[in-house]
């Protein structure tokens, strides 16, 4: 369905910025 699908892109680009987040903190360390 539409709805599934926009539900998995949104949680697929909250999962890449906390990834993008994570290595930015790891990196600061």
């Amino acid at each position: 369905d539409g709805l599934m699908a926009v539900a998995i892109g949104e949680a697929a680009e909250l999962s890449i910025k906390e990834a993008r987040v994570v290595q930015m903190s790891e990196f600061n360390l």
